[in-house]
């Protein structure tokens, strides 16, 4: 497939270019079509080979529509190999994979929509996001983070809705409030914190929905994040039918912590966690399924799961330990080992980051 660029700024920049210091405001919209898939972002819509966003807002709406990988950003649309730093992204951000492209995996982000061993640092998102496909990636921050991307020290506070368009056991929702997709060769979303809703919503059977991030697998890691928004999954069609919630899985911290992925020293501070799904449906307060490594974690004592799981509660369980549902300063430092001298600082109910007000 061919691939356009669509910026606020500059299309595309790539092999050390730098946009520093830049502000957009205008709206942002790029169609592929069928033959196509767009890369659009506030600033750019792609920073690939060493480039690097720096010191940039963006302020207007991203929209792309088109093929395959079709990828939409607040800020910018795909990172490659680069840096996006102290920067944010105010705008809401939509897409759309369109409904007779052959292969629908499409991408939306807050500040990025994929991003492919990037960095993302001290930067922000505030916008609302919304992405459809047959295989929508959707995350407050990045739509898909993977070989080995770092995020840290960020935050998210837009609502994240993901929609699959067709019914079919490969269609797959993957919805985070940082990101819907961390993987891949050992990424990382460390001190970040995420504030909006998140929803997903499938024609099939299988749906990853949670606070931080949909999924976390192949040596990924969630650190030292919290996230405040609800957790919703929907089944459009019958959930009741056999097999139908049997993937469906949501989580304060993570979705489906797969794998050798690891979800550690965080706080689940989720109001609800909730599925239109039948028992098959795995909701848990921290992370909906785990074959991987769950280490430390605390959820709000008074968060309803529905339905209602087993239990699993525990500093190492699925359900995390008990805790206040805005813990005092003392818990992140002595219990889970924030660092309040550098990174963060206390806000009036939770937790905030010194180098990202």
């Amino acid at each position: 497939n061919l691939q356009t660029f669509t910026g606020g700024i500059a299309g595309s920049i790539r092999t050390g270019t730098t946009i520093r210091d830049s502000s957009s405001s205008v709206d942002v919209a790029a169609n592929g079509g069928l033959d196509y898939f767009a890369d659009a972002g506030g600033i750019t819509g792609y920073a690939g080979y060493q480039a690097m966003v720096s010191g940039c807002v963006a302020s207007g709406s991203v929209t792309a529509t088109g093929g395959m990988n079709t990828s939409a950003g607040g800020l910018v649309g795909y990172v490659e190999n680069s840096t996006v730093e102290n920067s944010s992204a105010l705008g809401t951000v939509t897409m759309l994979a369109d409904r007779t492209a052959p292969v629908t995996r499409a991408f939306a982000g807050g500040l990025a929509g994929s991003s492919y061993g990037g960095t993302i640092l001290r930067s922000n998102a505030r916008g609302g996001v919304s992405g459809r496909s047959g295989n929508p990636y959707v995350g407050g921050l990045v739509g898909r983070s993977s070989r080995a991307t770092g995020i840290s020290e960020s935050y998210a506070s837009g609502n994240v809705t993901a929609e699959t368009i067709y019914n079919s056991s490969s269609s797959i929702p993957y919805a985070g409030g940082i990101a819907g997709y961390n993987g891949e060769a050992g990424g990382l979303i460390e001190n970040c914190y995420a504030t909006g809703n998140v929803s997903a919503l499938t024609l099939g059977n299988t749906i990853w929905a949670g606070g931080i991030s949909g999924t976390n697998l192949d040596g990924a890691t969630v650190s030292k994040c919290y996230s405040t928004g609800s957790v919703t999954i929907t089944i459009t069609s019958d959930p009741s039918a056999p097999g139908a919630s049997s993937g469906a899985m949501a989580g304060g911290i993570s979705g489906y912590n797969q794998e050798t992925g690891v979800v550690e020293n965080s706080a689940a501070l989720n109001r609800t966690i909730t599925g239109n799904t039948s028992s098959a449906a795995q909701l848990h307060r921290v992370a909906g399924r785990n074959e991987g490594i769950i280490s430390n974690n605390i959820a709000n004592e008074g968060m309803t799961v529905t339905p209602t799981p087993t239990w699993d509660k525990g500093p190492d369980g699925l359900d995390g330990a008990d805790a206040a549902a805005q813990p005092a300063q003392q818990v992140y430092v002595g219990t889970l080992g924030w660092d309040f001298s550098k990174i963060w600082i206390m806000g009036a109910n939770y937790p905030a980051l010194v180098n990202n007000p």
